[in-house]
């Protein structure tokens, strides 16, 4: 199994179509988080970014330099392994495991708020930013995430059927 599923949204009803159709198959991850965890994490950014609940303090270097690279991130697919400080480690994410139908449900809400909001408040590392670049942002945030989240099963396509030739049985 691949490390990660390369996957790429063009819109965020994309992002959450892909969070249901995870939800209602088995699944296994790789990297360091569960599935449920993954989820949560997903919806506590949003309610983050859209000013529903507190941000962490992000260091000095993190806020001076974002807006910098602001431009330069939105352009590619972001790629796992950046690390936060610890203290903003544990806001982003949850402790323990995690419900997959409760994260799937707060990520929903979570979604709400943020489509809801207007007027986003400044981005913690990349500073002002447009409803627009939000959205580039958290369409790869998501699908960076959940590329370690694979189905057991792997959906086939469908077949369509063929009629069966009568046997000498059925004559």
């Amino acid at each position: 199994m691949p490390q990660r599923r390369e996957l790429e949204f063009a819109t965020l009803a994309e992002a959450a179509a892909e969070v249901d159709r995870l939800a209602s198959v088995e699944t296994t991850t790789t990297g360091n988080f569960s599935h449920g965890q993954i989820v949560r994490h997903l919806a506590i950014t949003l309610d983050i970014v859209s000013g529903h609940t507190p941000p962490p303090k992000i260091p000095f270097v993190y806020r001076t330099l974002g807006p910098l690279i602001k431009r330069f991130v939105l352009k590619k697919p972001i790629q796992p392994g950046n690390k936060l400080p610890s203290d903003a480690q544990s806001a982003f994410w949850p402790a323990g495991d995690v419900s997959v139908v409760e994260a799937n449900k707060h990520f929903h809400e979570a979604l709400a708020r943020y489509e809801a909001t207007q007027q986003l408040p400044p981005h913690l590392i990349f500073g002002k930013m447009t409803k627009e670049e939000q959205d580039i942002l958290q369409r790869g945030h998501i699908a960076m995430h959940l590329g370690f989240v694979h189905p057991t099963h792997p959906t086939q396509p469908t077949q369509p059927t063929q009629p069966t030739q009568p046997t000498n049985s059925d004559q």
